[in-house]
């Protein structure tokens, strides 16, 4: 049976994450977890065999389009979607996508692509060479978004999440990931100023998307959060530690 070990790749380190039991979705940031600050892949020191590794990228933005493709089967649907890719940017080499269909018609398809520009070759290319497979490649905020989305009822809503000193904006309709912004090297008095330029950047993308819902996620700043309260509905669901 093949066991799931997690890698978080941040800018200057990684940190290995094996959980000791089947229920690893619950208990991955829990302090039962096995956690191991390692700088290569070197520096993990277990047996290998029958592992499936799930790399969770740090400060990656992913980008979101919406596509009308004929009714396809799936092979021919990630087909045209990689040619798409390929006329939009001049290098794909590095650029990873997933799609998700979100209508089906009788003759098309409406489909939400996720792309994203993971330049971290070298670290797949070591798990591989140190006989790890590669189950996926996770954006962060993607993954701990995940673990909250079915906790949230509002069908419009921003999803705030700090971690590791970058912080995370996503946009969700229906709970469908519609637009996200990363921001590093931030201080605490920027949070307005970016909230600002996440709404207007938002509103140029979906003009009738309205939110009167803000979620956070590791914010430390409970001063700002109750500021925004003013404003918004807001919901500080704390450190992302599930019990």
């Amino acid at each position: 049976m093949h066991r799931k070990v997690f890698l978080e790749v941040n800018d200057t380190d990684m940190v290995y994450r094996e959980v000791p039991n089947k229920n690893f979705i619950f208990n991955l940031f829990n302090s039962r977890v096995i956690n191991k600050n390692i700088v290569s892949i070197k520096g993990i020191k277990v047996n290998l065999k029958n592992r499936n590794l799930v790399i969770l990228a740090h400060g990656e933005e992913v980008y979101v389009m919406l596509m009308k493709l004929p009714r396809v089967s799936r092979t021919n649907i990630f087909k045209i979607i990689r040619e798409e890719l390929k006329n939009k940017f001049k290098k794909t080499d590095d650029i990873m996508f997933s799609y998700d269909i979100i209508r089906r018609c009788k003759y098309n398809l409406e489909v939400m692509v996720f792309c994203m520009n993971y330049r971290n070759g070298k670290v797949i290319e070591e798990c591989h060479n140190a006989g790890f497979h590669i189950a996926g490649i996770v954006p962060i905020q993607f993954y701990i978004w995940e673990n909250y989305k079915d906790k949230i009822k509002s069908e419009n809503y921003i999803f705030v999440l700090m971690r590791n000193e970058v912080l995370y904006f996503i946009a969700c309709h229906k709970c469908k990931m519609i637009f996200n912004n990363v921001f590093k090297n931030i201080k605490k008095d920027d949070f307005f100023d970016i909230l600002e330029q996440f709404q207007m950047k938002l509103s140029i993308l979906m003009t009738d998307f309205k939110f009167t819902y803000i979620y956070f996620v590791g914010f430390p700043y409970k001063d700002t959060i109750e500021e925004v309260s003013k404003q918004y509905i807001c919901k500080d669901f704390g450190k992302f530690i599930v019990k």
